[in-house]
C-alpha cells in the first residue's frame, strides 16, 4: 500500500478568493491511501469544508464534528480539510472539488481529477508516452 498525497497549492490547483481553479490530475493505485488537501497556506483551521465527487457531495462539515458527515466510510475529513481515501478503489475515480471557507472570509477550491488505476496500467502509458506513440 502507498500513501498518494497532493496538497492543491503546492500543486497550483487552488484558487484563493473567487470561484476559479484549475484542476491537479493525480494518480493512485487500488489499495493505496490518498491525501487531497484544499488549503495549506499556514496554521489556519477552516470555518467549513465541503468536498464533491462528480457533483455530489461526499464529505462536509457543515457545523457538525469533522469527519462525522462522509458519505463513505472509507473518506474521511480532517479538522484542516484535508480528504482522507483509504484503501481506494477503481470506484473512487473521478472529479473532486474541494470549497472551504476561512476565518478571514477567504473562499479556497480546489479541483483533482483522481484516477485509480493499475500500477501496470500507469507503466503502460508511461511506456507509450517516452516511446512517442500518444499524441
Amino acid at each position: 500500500m502507498n500513501i498518494v498525497a497532493c496538497l492543491a497549492l503546492l500543486c497550483l490547483s487552488a484558487a484563493v478568493s473567487g470561484n476559479v481553479s484549475t484542476e491537479t490530475v493525480l494518480s493512485a493505485a487500488p489499495g493505496d491511501s490518498v491525501f487531497l488537501q484544499c488549503y495549506i497556506g499556514g496554521n489556519v483551521t477552516p470555518v467549513w469544508t465541503t468536498w464533491m465527487k462528480d457533483g455530489q457531495v461526499v464529505a462536509g462539515n457543515g457545523g457538525l464534528p469533522m469527519g462525522s458527515s462522509a458519505a463513505n466510510p472509507r473518506f474521511a475529513l480532517e479538522q484542516n480539510g484535508t480528504l482522507i481515501i483509504s484503501a481506494a478503489i477503481t470506484e473512487d475515480s473521478g472529479s473532486f472539488l474541494c470549497s472551504s471557507a476561512l476565518p478571514d472570509n477567504r473562499t479556497i477550491n480546489a479541483r483533482f481529477q483522481l484516477q485509480i488505476t493499475s500500477k501496470w496500467a500507469s507503466y503502460w502509458v508511461d511506456m507509450k508516452s517516452n516511446m512517442g506513440l500518444m499524441g
